[in-house]
């Protein structure tokens, strides 16, 4: 029964390319691997943003982040290819740098306040 639903796959997949010229390999190995980069990421920052945040502020903090993220991931795609269509790649690549210089100085920062905190014994 599994060879026979792998075979009408296969088959699927050379009909498809046939009649579209796009290998309809490809995008299913592409799409699992999304999922799973989707499914281990997004827990893994919802529990770190809940670590870092107070106490009394988890409820709120959850619900930005998941706004944040979406925001995030549906938004950007969108907003990047603007930026390509009417100024260019190498604009959107220094935009991009820009975002991450300024990410890795916050998250420098924070370690930094962390240590002087626990040098303080706080």
């Amino acid at each position: 029964m599994a060879r026979e639903r792998r075979l009408a796959v296969k088959r699927l997949q050379r009909i498809l390319l046939e009649l579209t010229g796009i290998d309809a390999g490809l995008p299913c190995p592409a799409a699992v691997l999304f999922g799973l980069g989707y499914g281990v990421s997004y827990p893994i920052l919802v529990a770190m943003a809940a670590n870092d945040a107070q106490e009394d502020l988890g409820p709120q903090t959850l619900q930005l982040f998941a706004l944040t993220y979406f925001v995030g991931i549906f938004g950007f795609p969108f907003i990047a290819g603007w930026i390509i269509v009417e100024i260019g790649t190498t604009p959107l690549l220094v935009l991009v740098a820009v975002i991450a210089a300024f990410e890795a100085s916050m998250a420098l920062n924070d370690i930094g306040e962390r240590r002087i905190v626990k040098s303080l014994g706080g």
